[in-house]
C-alpha cells in the first residue's frame, strides 16, 4: 500500500482531472504600520507598505490541487465588478480552468484585512450569501454536469455563501454516482444531510 501511494504521488497525480464546485472568495491584505493617530477621528492611521491578494474558499482548494499537479477546473459564481476581474486573473495565473464560472449582479465574496505589524486592525467583507436559484442555478448545474463528464473526481467545497444549497449538492452527488465519479465534500456546519451519498466527507 505504501509503494502504491508513493507511486501515485510521484507519477499519478499529474494524470488526475478534478472539478471543484463551491463558494469562492478573494482575500486582500493591506500590510503597514501605525505611527500616529488621525486628526479627523481617534483612529490609528495605517501607512500601507504592501498589498497582497490570494484566492480563498473553494478557489484555494482548486489552487492547491493545481500546485500538486492535478488538471483542475472550478465552477462557482462571482460578481461582474473589479473584484471578480482580479479573481479570474489570479485563477488563470494558477493554471485553474475557470471558464465555466458564472458572473452575476452580486458582489464577489471579498474579505479585506488591514494589518499593522502582526496585528489585524480591521476586516471589510463584501458578500451576498443569498442562495443561488432560478436561471442562475439551472445554468450553474448544466455547466457542472458538462464538466463532470471530463473529470475523474469532484470536490464540493461548501463555505456557506449560497452556492452549495441542498438542491445543488444532491443533484451533483446524484450525477457523480450515475457517472461513477468520486465525489468528496469539504463540509460546512453540523447538518450533513445534504451531502447524503457522497463518497467522502
Amino acid at each position: 500500500m505504501h509503494n502504491e501511494l508513493k507511486n501515485f504521488i510521484l507519477n499519478g497525480i499529474s494524470a488526475c482531472k478534478v472539478l471543484v464546485v463551491g463558494d469562492v472568495m478573494l482575500d486582500k491584505y493591506y500590510f503597514g504600520e501605525v505611527t500616529r493617530i488621525s486628526p479627523e477621528a481617534p483612529v490609528p492611521i495605517n501607512h500601507v507598505t504592501k498589498v497582497k491578494e490570494t484566492l480563498g474558499g473553494a478557489a484555494n482548494v482548486a489552487h492547491n490541487l493545481s500546485l500538486l499537479g492535478c488538471k483542475t477546473s472550478l465552477i462557482s459564481q462571482i460578481g461582474r465588478e473589479n473584484h471578480g476581474d482580479v479573481f479570474l486573473k489570479k485563477l488563470s495565473n494558477c493554471g485553474v480552468d475557470g471558464s465555466k464560472i458564472l458572473r452575476a449582479d452580486k458582489p464577489t465574496t471579498t474579505k479585506i484585512r488591514v494589518i499593522s505589524g502582526h496585528q489585524q486592525m480591521l476586516r471589510l467583507d463584501f458578500e451576498d450569501t443569498a442562495e443561488i436559484d432560478g436561471e442562475d442555478a439551472k445554468i450553474f448545474l448544466r455547466n457542472v454536469f458538462e464538466e463532470i463528464e471530463n473529470v475523474d473526481a469532484v470536490i464540493i467545497s461548501d463555505y456557506g455563501k449560497g452556492i452549495c444549497t441542498e438542491d445543488v449538492c444532491s443533484k451533483i452527488i446524484r450525477q457523480c454516482r450515475n457517472t461513477k465519479k468520486i465525489v468528496t465534500v469539504d463540509s460546512k456546519g453540523d447538518d450533513w444531510t445534504k451531502y447524503h451519498d457522497a463518497n467522502f466527507i
